[in-house]
């Protein structure tokens, strides 16, 4: 009778559309890594872990965004990448990203920065991506916050339905 109840009043709409959103992502999901991340955004938000989901769904679109400029956008970022950044990529072990590990020679932000610079994404995208990093590093870290399940779905439905789902690749 409980699980019954659960199932019927148990979950707020937001709570809902979430779940349905992730649960149907699956197939759109184009890679191996990517659909691990989400999976593990899933297990997180099922098991009402908000922070972890947020942090899980954050690295789900970083992926997503790297691969994106990877299959799409790889010489509009290597050609932008030295003039945004000159020291920094001078200084770096790479000349030009070629793979998705090369990402990890930048910090998340610098590749926002890259990528609106090169015009690879939106000003709106970029807008997305900073805030969503933004929350990502506030809860991410030890700290005495404490999330909410509407920061943690908010961001979600942000992250797969404005990057996921809309840099195709």
């Amino acid at each position: 009778v409980y699980d019954d109840y659960e199932k019927r009043f148990g979950n707020r709409p937001a709570t809902i559309i979430v779940d349905k959103l992730l649960t149907e992502l699956p197939a759109k999901v184009p890679n191996l890594p990517e659909r691990e991340f989400l999976q593990e955004t899933i297990i997180c938000y099922r098991s009402k872990a908000y922070r972890a989901a947020l942090v899980m769904a954050w690295n789900l679109a970083y992926d997503h965004l790297c691969f994106y400029i990877l299959k799409k956008k790889k010489k509009a970022f290597n050609t932008q990448w030295p003039i945004r950044f000159p020291k920094m990529h001078a200084n770096s072990k790479i000349a030009a990203i070629s793979t998705r590990e090369h990402f990890e020679e930048l910090k998340e932000s610098d590749v926002i920065d890259i990528c609106r610079s090169a015009a690879i994404i939106t000003a709106g995208t970029e807008r997305i991506l900073k805030e969503k990093l933004g929350k990502r590093n506030s809860y991410a870290h030890p700290s005495t916050l404490t999330i909410a399940p509407q920061t943690s779905e908010e961001a979600i439905i942000d992250l797969v339905n404005n990057i996921v789902l809309k840099l195709k690749y």
